[in-house]
């Protein structure tokens, strides 16, 4: 024989919930979260439109903004639109938080964002990016409770 069973090559893979596809590129894991984020943060819209700020930013951050940052340091988006994509949800939701749908002030956005402290998620990414890079060069996360 030749040695053992080919493997299969797919277009993409999940892995530990990150779908890894063969061109390496972050797209179809990006539309994957994309959607998922959209659709809780709609299922959240309809179900806490009356409730109280707070219990709508919670519920924000338990379902949408977790499926947004899973495993975020692995396929931390370089390309503009996939940057903005993810962008877009968070300030859907800080619409919806607010409650305020009309203004369209440039300002609007980063204020509401920063108010209730939700920190842009490409900055959160990075951050993250830093601390995990730190620990590696200290010679964490091997075996060392961190």
């Amino acid at each position: 024989g030749h040695g053992g069973p080919l493997l299969q090559e797919v277009d993409s893979n999940p892995y530990l919930g990150v779908n890894i596809s063969n061109d390496l590129q972050w797209k179809t894991h990006i539309s994957k979260i994309t959607k998922k984020a959209n659709s809780t943060l709609g299922f959240i819209k309809r179900n806490l439109k009356h409730a109280p700020q707070e219990s709508k930013r919670i519920a924000y951050i338990a379902l949408v903004h977790s499926t947004l940052e899973c495993a975020a340091i692995v396929w931390d988006p370089y390309k503009q639109d996939d940057i903005k994509s993810l962008e877009k949800i968070q300030r859907h939701a800080a619409r919806f938080i607010k409650n305020e749908y009309k203004s369209r002030h440039e300002c609007f956005i980063t204020d509401t964002l920063k108010e209730l402290n939700l920190p842009v998620l490409q900055q959160r990414r990075a951050e993250k990016r830093l601390v995990m890079l730190y620990k590696i060069a200290r010679g964490y996360g091997t075996g060392h409770k961190s």
